[in-house]
């Protein structure tokens, strides 16, 4: 089996989306106790009964049909969905007073329309968005606290009119541990645009640590001088790299005037490509950067994605995805920890192609079989109980097409319990 080490796998930043895939499936649970200290051994594994572990985005469906439930009959309305390799389900989030507002990706959203599908009257449209703003506002601090989230100021603000753009917006932010959720209420369009439009979005999502470096790595400065931040104060990833190395950054011009591409190797950012959006693919594949980035061929006129010597003969993977998210809490009753795992397979591979994921200690079972992540998408949660001591499992990914196969360690989880 040929190895590649890099290439193959959406990176841990995209650890939400894995959740965010997991927020209506079907979940396995199965746990294996590890006799050897090292998880990657020789293992003698049983069966035990794990914890149930909250589902990433769980009160989502509470929250969304409250807020659908308190506006008026829209015109239309529809669950967010990606673009093919660009990141569009995503929400807008503040992380301090001295930041703009950030992205990062959904796991569940939801938006509604007014004049989506028909001309109506700008002043119409804002009336509308007002009483929805009016008649969500007087309750959903009640409900967000029934649920049990708790608000979170700087994401909240009241309904404010920016005349100069004819512009509306309300805004509302909530936290329930991990999870963010949002609520924005808004107009855009109307004076010199055309048509004017209302919308209503609820989203839910996590912090993604990844995201996180990539943003302090840029010494983000909130612009004092915009009045309407949400929409003219933001830095938001657009795309990311197979590897996890390049970023697709845009904003408002302060930010970015287009989109500038950064290649990250943890800690400093380089630019290596700026004001074009897609960035061109002789620009990236010349300094063999960011493989899988979707990128505009200027020969043919065409967009396509980025690839570059040595990842001509592996599978292509630009319309599929591994996505992991990790997490750990300790067993009641029991010494040890439970490490969990949340992971999805999303493709469109059509039964040619076949993956799988696994321990990688030749002894447990793969979560995914054999192409069982083919033409649709398959998410399960697995649970690994480790006893006391200091270990480090490690999830292994395997794609195999056309006579070659691409593998990666998709993420390691180093565990240490004294209990």
């Amino acid at each position: 089996m040929k190895t590649i080490q890099r290439g193959f796998i959406v990176p841990l930043l995209l650890v939400i989306i894995a959740a965010m895939l997991l927020g209506g499936g079907a979940y396995l649970y199965t746990q294996t106790k590890q006799s050897d200290s090292s998880v990657s051994g020789s293992t003698t594994s049983t069966l035990v009964t794990p914890e149930v572990q909250r589902a990433p985005c769980a009160d989502f469906d509470a929250l969304s049909q409250f807020v659908l439930g308190n506006i008026e009959k829209p015109d239309s309305q529809n669950s967010m969905q990606d673009e093919v390799n660009y990141i569009t389900k995503k929400f807008l989030w503040k992380r301090n007073s001295v930041e703009p507002f950030v992205s990062y990706p959904a796991i569940n959203g939801i938006r509604a329309f007014y004049g989506n599908d028909k001309v109506i009257p700008h002043d119409d449209i804002v009336a509308i968005i007002k009483r929805d703003s009016d008649s969500v506002g007087q309750t959903i601090g009640a409900e967000a606290q029934k649920i049990g989230m708790s608000a979170d100021a700087l994401n909240t603000q009241p309904f404010r009119a920016f005349l100069d753009r004819d512009q509306y917006i309300r805004t509302f932010g909530f936290r329930n541990g991990a999870d963010l959720y949002s609520v924005i209420l808004e107009v855009e369009g109307g004076g010199h645009q055309a048509p004017s439009e209302g919308i209503v979005t609820v989203t839910c999502g996590r912090a993604v640590a990844q995201y996180d470096k990539v943003y302090d790595a840029l010494k983000l400065k909130a612009d004092s001088a915009a009045q309407d931040a949400y929409h003219y104060d933001y830095v938001a990833i657009g795309d990311v790299s197979s590897d996890g190395s390049v970023y697709e950054i845009y904003g408002n011009p302060s930010k970015a005037r287009i989109a500038d591409y950064y290649y990250f190797d943890g800690s400093a950012l380089k630019l290596v490509s700026s004001d074009s959006s897609p960035a061109a693919c002789s620009v990236l594949e010349a300094q063999k950067v960011g493989l899988g980035m979707r990128c505009a061929d200027s020969a043919s006129n065409a967009i396509r994605t980025v690839t570059y010597a040595g990842s001509a003969s592996a599978p292509d993977l630009a319309h599929s995805s591994f996505l992991v998210s990790t997490g750990q809490v300790p067993v009641t009753g029991q010494s040890g920890t439970l490490v969990y795992f949340w992971i999805s397979a999303a493709t469109d591979l059509q039964g040619q192609e076949k993956c799988s994921i696994d321990f990688g200690d030749g002894h447990t079972n793969p979560l995914f079989e054999n192409n069982d992540c083919a033409g649709r998408t398959t998410s399960k949660v697995w649970h690994l109980y480790v006893e006391r001591g200091t270990h480090t499992p490690k999830l292994i990914g395997t794609l195999k097409a056309n006579g070659q196969s691409t593998t990666e360690i998709l993420t390691r989880a180093t565990v240490t319990t004294t209990n």
